[in-house]
């Protein structure tokens, strides 16, 4: 082995030995995270699970059932006959806490389908742009764009200093615009709700730490507004906070 090679012993994260209990009940591997039992696993994380999975033969064609009651998912290889199918096939659901969903699967090469949860399936119910007017509904096709016909505009320049002390000196032009979310669940519940406000911001030239770089300086952006803020209030505590990587 050369001299300068990597030390492997140094190198190499050590497994950990499981427990007396855990070796009883068939662990053979700990890696710190996931417990290897001589017929299945253990994997910490949240979540609701209940399901019975068909493997396809390209990943051994058996059969193996998933329960998470809560905290922790346990998968115990069965001992059912390897059926050759094209596909896979899983029957149960999996509840996602984090993302608001449920994804139920019901037979071979069945997509399954996903269902939000409901504290979690927010929907987008309005979207307007401020006009000279007033608010009118922002067609679909110049949400975020400073093309929009019916926005109105105004422009101010704006300011960036990079962390390396480059001074970036553009014109912003902004309009606002503001949006609606409901729980598609509690449409009719009118307090049930949220909205954004924010101002939609283009710039004249890329601004940011990747200016001048084959990706490109940024060159718009949004940010949410404050009450009692107006838009170029909220433009000026843009340039203040907002840092472009």
């Amino acid at each position: 082995m050369p001299a300068n090679s990597i030390p492997y012993e140094l190198a190499v994260i050590p497994e950990r030995s499981p427990g007396p209990l855990l070796r009883a009940l068939g662990a053979r591997r700990f890696d710190g995270r996931t417990i290897r039992f001589t017929w299945g696993e253990w994997t910490p994380g949240w979540g609701l699970v209940l399901r019975l999975r068909k493997w396809s033969a390209v990943y051994g064609g058996g059969w193996s059932l998933f329960v998470q009651p809560g905290y922790g998912k346990l998968r115990v290889s069965l001992p059912l006959p390897r059926r050759e199918v094209k596909g896979e096939g899983a029957w149960g659901f999996q509840a996602d806490l984090g993302g608001g969903n449920v994804h139920v699967q019901w037979g071979y090469g069945h997509p399954g389908k996903v269902y939000d949860l409901p504290w979690r399936a927010w929907r987008c119910e309005r979207h307007d742009v401020l006009a000279v007017g007033g608010w009118v509904p922002c067609p679909e096709i110049f949400a975020g764009r400073m093309d929009n016909p019916l926005a109105a505009t105004e422009t101010h320049p704006y300011r960036y200093v990079t962390d390396s002390g480059e001074v970036q000196e553009v014109t912003a032009t902004i309009a606002v615009e503001e949006r609606e979310w409901r729980l598609s669940w509690l449409r009719w519940l009118p307090w049930v709700r949220r909205v954004s406000r924010t101002i939609e911001v283009s710039f004249s030239d890329g601004v940011g730490e990747q200016r001048g770089s084959w990706k490109g300086g940024t060159v718009g952006c949004s940010y949410e507004m404050q009450r009692g803020e107006t838009p170029a209030e909220c433009l000026r505590r843009m340039q203040r906070e907002r840092r472009f990587r």
